[in-house]
């Protein structure tokens, strides 16, 4: 009789189900066979099972049972029952009508609920909600149903289609297809119809059951499936019992509910790199473009509908309130955003970041029912950064160091950010020194922006730096170095300097070797100045001096030059009676001002040459032809100096002596390089007696054979004067000691006699001779 009751109301709602409206269809659907297939799940372990004040079910049907015309509930088909201490809720069909019954009202028959018709092959929506004592059923979203009930000790069993219990064959399971099974602990607003529609995520607030049924092989193979699977995370699966699990009845099907598409639940959002897009971005820089990607579960990008309306929305305080962001560039599910858009006040920032959350509010709306479901993407946090602006560090001392030298460093970094100045909480500042002997981190110093620092410079081979870094990082990753700089000087070492060309130099004459150069000079001549190559200056910078006087300050002629030239000297700069000039360099530090001191390398002197003494003959002034030569002395003689000797204007020898071999007029001169000196005049007389050997003289100057025959000779004389001469008379070799007077007579014999006179200068002693033959004549 009750399932004859249940059968007469299912026929009488069936035209109320034609009424319901086309419905969409879901991926899958559970088959029941409406013969033992049924879905149970133990509440107990869930709130449900102490406190069951408010609660509401929903889940789609379709009915395959059609009304057969007997009374109800001979027809009768449970669609659910709930299960509790001292309480029992079923509701099913018959005759085409929803039927409902409660304990402890069992085992009297269902009642059938008015108005709420079942169509056959129709896909429909039961909702059952309990709101602390009173139970609403809905059908398709119209309540059809209210009634007061006691649920004192909670619930703890919720079944599908299983009649009063009974897990066995018996026709009053219900046949026909369930799709998205959702048990809630609150109270669903039955006003928000809408979201019957919209496919659900999962891990909505106070959803403590959902089976969508999309498992397996549709119409396959699935015994080995023993269990509806909760797509919730609380793990409340329902047992699956007596289900074929293959072929298209009584196993998991292509069939679904109406639910409005595309289902936008689960959409990812990535913050990306632009334009690569290599990988996900939690922080930026302000201003640093981006790209924002909302993707499906399965990593695919959503799109393109025309249903789909996307606002984006951004929240500063960790979610609390959400703001809408107006488009472009913030519109669709997928964009870049250009530099400069996604920014941040960093001016007074104290923090030097702000975070953010980016979410897009997903509406879904059904071209043809104007339903709308709702949606939000997860909210993707962007941390972004403030830039590091622009700072300095400051080093105080900051001349530069010797080599060696020991110093108490004041250092400090200005910036104005705030945030550095005051380090914020993403805001490292990092210190080393740098210096030639490596790095070295400053640890104890970290997050400092001033202190102070005991430092000794390393010896250095060259001109360094010790190096104060400052290394500034925030968030994103972002750094920024900012460093001072103090120069290390090594010590100047000084070099020599001597006249080049080296060896030979030019103009100069060397007076004193290394270490104290002294060179002469001839007045008017200039000189080359040079650093040895095989002795430099290093390390420094030479800068050439001069001075007149050891005993007064030097005078630079410039710096960096290897090579210096004197001009001509004596020049108009030269003070009045100086006579040499003095040259150094003064090899100064690399650096100025500079901890190190200047050297000093050699002094030259350049002294002018003056003109030698006027030499000074030695010799006689009247030599005898006949004993020449003499020789002639330079009495003041210098070692060093050239002299050459002129007789009557040429020059006849060198040295300081000379063997005068001819009278005449002698002069020496003496040459340093620079003057040449003339001695005064030495005449020196080459006296010769000339000896004149007359021809006969009267009376026999036919020279007669046995005549006596007389010659002369009166007309000889000395070329020197004044002179007293004698002669001295031989014939034919034969000395006539008692003639000196200049006549001499003889007769010669026929063949002929040889005179000869010997003239002498009594006064000097030179002496000249002539000689005749006289041949007599007979006639």
């Amino acid at each position: 009789m009750r399932r004859f009751t249940r059968k007469l109301l299912l026929l009488l709602s069936l035209g109320a189900l034609l009424a319901a409206g086309k419905v969409y269809g879901q991926n899958r659907a559970l088959d029941f066979d409406g013969n033992d297939d049924d879905v149970t799940l133990n509440l107990i372990p869930t709130p449900l099972s102490t406190n069951a004040a408010t609660f509401t079910v929903d889940l789609w049907f379709k009915s395959a049972t059609v009304p057969g015309g007997l009374p109800c509930p001979m027809e009768y088909r449970s669609m659910l029952y709930i299960i509790g201490g001292q309480f029992l809720y079923e509701i099913g069909e018959c005759g085409g009508v929803l039927q409902r019954s409660s304990f402890p009202a069992f085992p009297q028959q269902a009642t059938a609920i008015p108005g709420a018709t079942i169509t056959p092959n129709q896909w429909q929506h039961l909702r059952v909600v309990h709101d602390n004592g009173t139970l609403e059923i809905y059908l398709d979203c119209n309540l059809v149903h209210t009634e007061a009930v006691s649920i004192p000790l909670g619930i703890q069993e919720f079944t599908l289609a299983e009649y009063t219990g009974l897990n066995a064959l018996t026709a009053e399971h219900f046949q026909g297809r369930m799709d998205d099974v959702r048990i809630w602990t609150n109270v669903r607003d039955p006003l928000a119809c809408d979201e019957i529609f919209c496919p659900l995520n999962g891990d909505e607030t106070d959803l403590l059951v959902h089976w969508t049924f999309d498992q397996g092989v549709a119409g396959g193979n699935n015994t080995g499936i023993l269990v509806a699977t909760d797509a919730t995370a609380n793990g409340n699966d329902g047992q699956l019992a007596n289900f074929t699990l293959t072929g298209n009845q009584s196993n998991f099907v292509n069939d679904g509910a109406g639910f409005i598409a595309p289902d936008l639940n689960g959409l990812r959002l990535k913050i990306s790199d632009y334009p690569y897009r290599t990988g996900p971005l939690t922080s930026i820089c302000s201003g640093d473009p981006a790209h924002f990607t909302l993707a499906l579960p399965d990593g695919s990008t959503p799109g393109p509908y025309g249903n789909v309306a996307v606002q984006w929305e951004v929240s500063a305080d960790a979610g609390a309130t959400w703001t809408s962001l107006t488009s472009p560039p913030f519109t669709d599910f997928s964009f870049p955003i250009l530099p400069g858009v996604l920014t941040v006040n960093c001016s007074g920032s104290t923090k030097g970041f702000e975070d953010r959350l980016y979410r897009a509010a997903v509406e879904v709306t059904d071209p043809i029912t104007g339903r709308t479901c709702d949606y939000l993407s997860e909210a993707a946090p962007l941390k972004i950064c403030c830039p590091i602006s622009p700072a300095t560090v400051s080093v105080a001392p900051s001349a530069a160091l010797c080599e060696g030298e020991s110093v108490s460093f004041q250092v400090q970094l200005s910036s104005p950010d705030p945030f550095v100045m005051t380090p914020g909480p993403n805001t490292t500042i990092s210190w080393e020194v740098v210096d030639p002997t490596g790095v070295t981190p400053l640890p104890a110093n970290q997050n400092n922006t001033a202190f102070t620092y005991a430092y000794t410079a390393p010896a250095v081979s060259a001109q360094s730096t010790v190096c104060f870094v400052a290394r500034v990082t925030n968030c994103n990753g972002k750094a920024q170095s900012f460093d001072a700089c103090v120069t290390i000087d090594p010590e100047p070492v000084c070099g020599i300097i001597e006249g080049l060309p080296l060896g030979a130099p030019q103009n100069l004459r060397l007076v004193s070797p290394l270490p104290n150069l002294v060179y002469e000079i001839c007045p008017g001549e200039d000189a080359v100045l040079g650093i040895d190559p095989a002795n430099p200056f290093q390390d420094c910078i030479p800068e050439w001096q001069y001075t007149f006087d050891l005993s007064q300050p030097w005078t630079s002629l410039g710096l960096s030059n290897t090579v210096q030239n004197t001009n001509v000297l004596p020049s108009h700069l030269w003070p009045a009676g100086a006579t040499k000039i003095y040259y150094r360099i003064q090899c100064n530090p690399l650096s100025n001002p500079s901890g190190c001191a200047p050297c000093f390398g050699n002094v030259i002197t350049i002294q002018l040459t003056t003109p030698p003494a006027v030499p000074i003959i030695a010799g006689s002034t009247e030599e005898c032809q006949e004993d020449l030569p003499t020789t002639l002395m330079v009495t003041n003689p210098v070692s060093g100096l050239q002299y050459t000797w002129l007789w009557n204007g040429l020059p006849v020898g060198s040295g300081i002596s000379h063997q005068a071999s001819r009278g005449g007029q002698y002069v020496v001169t003496v040459s340093n390089a620079c003057f040449t000196v003339q001695s005064d005049p030495h005449k020196l007389d080459a006296c010769e007696v000339i000896a004149i050997l007359s021809c006969p003289i009267t009376p026999n100057d036919c020279a007669r054979l046995g005549d006596k025959v007389i010659v002369e000779a009166t007309e000889s004389f000395s070329t020197c004067t004044p002179a007293s001469l004698s002669y001295a008379w031989y014939l034919d070799g034969v000395l006539f000691p008692g003639v000196t007077g200049d006549q001499f007579s003889f007769t010669p014999p026929p063949g002929g006699s040889t005179v000869k006179v010997v003239v002498t200068d009594n006064v000097r002693g030179c002496m000249g001779m002539a000689e005749r033959t006289v041949v007599p004549c007979d006639f």
